[in-house]
């Protein structure tokens, strides 16, 4: 009896302990913003946390909806070893599960971190007036990595008081393993659809 020999795609692998490493822990942030000790921002895809004075605003929905998306990396994480120890062609599905986890939830980050830097960046000119004798001088919000000011002017009894609000944005090395991850990923993918090319019949 002539047994099929095993066809292994190393990379893909490689690629699932990666995914593994980087869900092995909610939560440490990929990015963080923060605003002097006013607010902070940590944000990942499997965890989220707005800090304003010391707690958490964080809608409760956002629990949900996090764990949801580390719940589907575990999930791609597994389908890309399965897909990575065969050669059928259903194991290319199997190891582009696993890609579209990584990939999906890497991009909405960045565009969530281009959305806080548009929102509240070049095109906040409706945020000069904060009402109750506060004005913005001047705003600037770095995009992802950097750092910017929020500059205010303060009306008192005795006169104005000008505050100056450091804001700094830094993305961490979960990130950087999200990106490895992501390309170890995509190498599994392309090497998979070599591996899994259906057989010809004789």
């Amino acid at each position: 009896m002539n047994f099929p020999s095993l066809k292994v795609n190393p990379m893909g692998l490689v690629a699932a302990g990666l995914l593994v490493a980087l869900a092995a822990e909610r939560d440490p942030p990929w990015w963080r913003l923060s605003a002097g000790g006013l607010a902070a921002l940590n944000l990942s895809p499997f965890k989220a946390t707005l800090l304003v004075a010391g707690g958490d605003v964080m809608p409760p929905i956002v629990e949900w909806l996090t764990l949801g998306a580390w719940l589907s990396v575990l999930v791609g994480a597994a389908l890309m070893a399965v897909g990575s120890l065969s050669g059928r062609p259903w194991s290319k599905s199997l190891v582009s599960f696993g890609l579209s986890k990584i990939a999906w939830e890497l991009g909405a980050l960045v565009a969530l971190g281009a959305l806080i830097f548009l929102a509240a960046g070049p095109s906040a000119a409706f945020l000069r007036q904060l009402g109750h004798g506060v004005e913005v001088l001047e705003l600037r919000t770095p995009l992802l990595v950097g750092e910017g000011l929020l500059k205010l002017r303060v009306a008192q009894q005795v006169g104005e008081v000008t505050v100056t609000i450091p804001i700094i944005a830094s993305l961490t090395d979960r990130f950087y393993l999200a990106v490895a991850s992501l390309a170890a990923c995509s190498a599994a993918r392309a090497y998979q659809g070599r591996l899994a090319k259906p057989s010809r019949a004789p």
